[in-house]
């Protein structure tokens, strides 16, 4: 009986990886020209098209969508249009905090990246989610050490904010406590240590 529960979650999450492997090759394959243009799909638009599709195709299955719809808002991220992934990170976020709360790994991700896609257009927003975000990560972190490049992403996302805000000075604090976090969790020589602390350097420049 005691060895139940951990085979269904272990069933439960096999189940949901094969399920999110399918829907990614399914993206792939909308890759084809554009009609009339003759040019190949953006990454940035089949990623927008893929965030309308977890919608109608896996309402049935929240974490997988909570989590698909992280990686989407990452990947738009990582493309320059942080932008676009506002609508996906909130239905993402959304889901993620009714499975697993608002300081589990999916959850925290989504948050920071929210508040990037919330940056340009909604600053106000962005600086609230941000600032809201970094207790809910360090919270994480202490229950958790495996969620330190997390808890780093959220302080640099409080960061990005206050400085984008012209608060130069109380922008230094959240970077020196993730480069501390970094360092311990990661290690000094981890891309996320040296990238905190490039930041940091540029900040004091």
């Amino acid at each position: 009986p005691l060895q139940t529960a951990p085979a269904a979650l272990s069933g439960d999450q096999a189940a949901r990886a094969e399920q999110s492997k399918h829907f990614i090759a399914s993206i792939l394959k909308q890759a084809q020209p554009r009609q009339g243009s003759g040019g190949a799909v953006l990454a940035a638009d089949l990623l927008v098209v893929a965030g309308a599709r977890i919608e109608r195709e896996l309402a049935s299955d929240p974490q997988g969508a909570a989590e698909l719809g992280v990686i989407i808002g990452e990947g738009l991220s990582m493309l320059g249009e942080p932008e676009r992934g506002e609508s996906i990170l909130r239905a993402a976020v959304a889901r993620a905090q009714t499975a697993w709360g608002p300081r589990h790994g999916v959850t925290l991700r989504g948050r920071a990246l929210l508040a990037e896609s919330l940056a340009v257009q909604k600053p106000d927003e962005a600086a609230q989610v941000a600032d809201a975000l970094v207790p809910d990560a360090l919270a994480g972190l202490s229950a958790n050490p495996q969620w330190a490049e997390v808890a780093t992403m959220a302080l640099r996302q409080q960061s990005f904010q206050r400085a984008k805000r012209d608060q130069v000075e109380a922008s230094y604090a959240p970077l020196k406590q993730a480069i501390e976090i970094a360092e311990r969790h990661l290690g000094p020589n981890h891309a996320d240590t040296a990238a905190t602390m490039g930041l940091l350097s540029n900040t004091y420049g």
